[in-house]
């Protein structure tokens, strides 16, 4: 018998490691085409595997847009590319390049911040059932300028194990979202700009009409629900041709389109305002120094464009320093002003829930003084300051500031809020109106009162993060409750027992539900003073 020939070794590891691999490439295709695991799933771009969790498949940082980068800075978002094999979807996407987090984002740890930010996450119910789940789209506050989907605030698995599958998403911010520029409108088939951070959400919301039936989710039942910022983009895309058809009910908390005039009077929509401080805002960034003016500002680095904007977020109405960016009405993806297209029936009759909390301005209003508060109400509303301070008394009093919030809570949420709950009634839309009068206890938040963001925990089911009182638990219950009975049904009252009924809303009786240390249905919120603010505005 002749001698063997041994392979050395290292060529039989090489050989047992490729095999490995290669039954570990055909498991994980194997995985996600037999969908054996329900964290492994195949979008249109490719096949992304998620992570289990308690009863969830929880997917995070899917690309539903391609990196707006380099040249597609300023440019509506693209598709993204497709990949080959499993892609990993178990942590965040960056977050949008952004100023320091202030108390508009709610606080808390964004992680990673780039420019290559178009990424959504979602929470997914694990069910042997075979029906379609009702799908809930959250669209982040932060006044267009911070915030992220991926914040710590906005956990979608309790509203996902309350039966409906929960999808949030980053979008371009401040300049680099809603940038205005001459030419910016020589690239565009349309000839506009501006609006990027608008078009990232309508894309985010094609890739989840497109794809959430493979998660489990019903492409007929998406309901947009967002917070500030993000209830105003709900409300513009209501009124936008371009997002027709994209969602069917939707929830607007603390804001709507006609809250941001006067919220942010220096990015109030006006498109040759923006124009203006486009120009104005290239020049500080690059001077003349360069013919190709977008080339040069494409190439400034994310940090670089932040330093240049330089604006306190947090102080939206009251400060002129620095430079904001906010939505335009640009005659295309926004037709017209809000309140011209709600008279011209331009909005869809979707069933809505709208609401606000007691005290919204109290965020805003840190630092303003009584001379302040004079200035600015003669600068909006000079000749008609006895009539505002007969219905908000006090600033000859000495102690100005209960007026002021009461005012600016009025002008900027409380009236907006019935203005719009009027014309989508009138239009025949189900309307459920809210107002949030809870008062948690925060140490950081002493003498806020119920102030703009506090729902936020209760919506999200995060309340027992604070150390809060069984009344914040059981209002938490109920409001989450209402939030998916509306996503799943358009009524906030199904699969509600032992919930007070919530009437639809009635332009005589003014009917809303209270959420405050009982739930409980009222009618005529603050009545007067409405009847004022939407008198002067």
């Amino acid at each position: 018998m002749g001698e063997q020939e041994h392979l050395p070794m290292n060529k039989l590891q090489t050989i047992f490691v490729s095999l490995l691999t290669l039954g570990i490439i055909i498991f994980q295709g194997v995985w996600g085409w037999c969908a054996d695991s329900p964290a492994v799933i195949r979008t249109d771009a490719g096949i992304v595997q998620g992570t289990l969790e308690v009863g969830l498949a929880v997917f995070r940082g899917i690309p539903y847009a391609a990196p707006p980068v380099g040249k597609l800075r300023w440019q509506p978002p693209q598709k993204p590319p497709s990949w080959t094999g499993v892609q990993n979807a178990t942590s965040f996407g960056p977050a949008c390049p952004q100023q320091e987090v202030s108390e508009l984002e709610g606080g808390g740890d964004l992680g990673r911040m780039a420019e290559d930010c178009l990424y959504l996450n979602i929470w997914k119910p694990i069910t042997q059932r075979n029906e379609k789940l009702p799908v809930m789209v959250w669209i982040h506050g932060g006044g267009f300028g911070v915030g992220a989907g991926s914040g710590p605030e906005y956990p979608g698995d309790r509203l996902a194990r309350k039966g409906s599958i929960v999808v949030t998403l980053n979008y371009r911010l401040g300049a680099l979202g809603f940038f205005v520029h001459e030419d910016l409108e020589k690239e565009s088939p349309a000839g506009v700009s501006g609006n990027y951070g608008l078009l990232d959400q309508i894309a985010a919301l094609r890739w989840v009409k497109k794809n959430i039936g493979a998660f489990g989710g019903d492409p007929e039942r998406i309901t947009l629900f967002g917070e500030s910022a993000g209830a105003a983009s709900i409300n513009l895309l209501m009124l936008s041709p371009q997002a027709k058809g994209l969602f069917h009910r939707a929830i607007m908390e603390s804001a709507t389109a006609t809250t941001l005039p006067y919220i942010m009077p220096r990015a109030n929509g006006d498109y040759a305002q923006a124009r203006a401080t486009g120009r104005k805002f290239a020049t500080t960034l690059e001077g003349n120094k360069s013919r190709d003016i977008l080339a040069a500002l494409r190439a400034r680095t994310p940090e670089e464009i932040l330093a240049a904007t330089a604006s306190p977020i947090d102080d939206l109405a009251f400060s002129n320093k620095g430079f904001l960016f906010a939505p335009v009405y640009d005659g295309h993806l926004i037709p017209g002003r809000p309140e011209e297209l709600l008279a011209q029936g331009m909005t869809p009759s979707l069933p809505v829930i709208i609401g606000t909390n007691k005290d919204e301005a109290t965020l805003f209003t840190d630092d303003l003084t009584d001379k302040t508060y004079l200035d600015w109400l003669a600068r909006y509303f000079g000749g008609r300051e006895r009539e505002i301070f007969a219905v908000f008394p006090g600033l000859r009093a000495g102690d100005f500031r209960p007026a002021a919030n009461h005012f600016f809570t009025t002008l900027w949420f409380t009236e907006p809020a019935r203005f719009l709950a009027r014309f989508l009634t009138a239009k025949g839309a189900a309307v459920y109106r809210y107002h949030f009068t809870r008062e948690p206890f925060s140490f950081w938040m002493i003498g806020k009162g119920a102030y703009h963001g506090v729902e936020i925990p209760y919506v999200f089911g995060t309340t027992d993060q604070e150390n809060l009182s069984t009344t914040d638990r059981k209002l938490t219950e109920a409001m989450m409750g209402y939030w998916v009975s509306f996503a799943a049904q358009g009524n906030p009252n199904s699969n509600t027992a032992g919930l007070p009924f919530w009437p639809a809303y009635d332009r005589n009786s003014e009917t809303y539900l209270e959420f405050g240390d009982d739930i409980a249905v009222k009618t005529g919120l603050d009545r007067k003073a409405c009847d004022l603010i939407e008198k002067i505005r």
